[in-house]
This record gives structure tokens, C-alpha cells and sequence, in this order.
């Protein structure tokens, strides 16, 4: 959700610097389409159920947008110091 809501902010600073001519009209339609899928993919998140935690490479993909993560072990984020 909060992800969603600052894409959504990105997109309203985006109308202002397109009113006030910090951008131009195609700038502005690029980076309105790309925030506008972010929000999207941001919107779809919160509505899926994380599969189990799992160690490895995961690799996400969506139109537009692919993401290669390498998720960390739990060890390593836990210290027994």
C-alpha cells in the first residue's frame, strides 16, 4: 500500500511539472505510462498471497518489467553474536 501511494505521488509531481513546463508533453506521456505501471504492478502485489519463503534465485516477470532478485538466506540476516 505504501508503495502504491508513493507511485501515485510520483504521478501527481509529474502533472505539476507538466502544467508548470518542467517536462514536455512526451516526457510527460513516457514517464506517466511507466508510473502508472509501477502503480499498477505495486496494486497487484497487495492482492496476491506470498508464496512460502524459499532460498535461490527468483526471477519475476511482467510485461514491461522483469526483476532478477537473489533472495538472501535467513542466516545471514540473523545474528547469533
Amino acid at each position: 500500500e505504501m508503495a502504491y501511494a508513493s507511485a501515485k505521488e510520483v504521478e501527481s509531481h509529474l502533472i505539476l511539472a507538466r502544467d508548470v513546463d518542467i517536462v514536455s508533453l512526451p516526457q510527460f506521456t513516457d514517464l506517466a505510462s511507466k508510473t502508472d505501471l509501477v502503480a499498477r504492478l505495486c496494486y497487484g502485489l497487495t492482492r496476491v498471497t506470498p508464496p512460502p519463503a524459499r532460498q535461490g534465485r527468483v526471477r519475476f516477470e511482467t510485461p514491461g518489467l522483469t526483476s532478477d532478485i537473489r533472495r538472501p538466506h535467513l542466516s545471514s540476516l540473523c545474528s547469533t553474536t
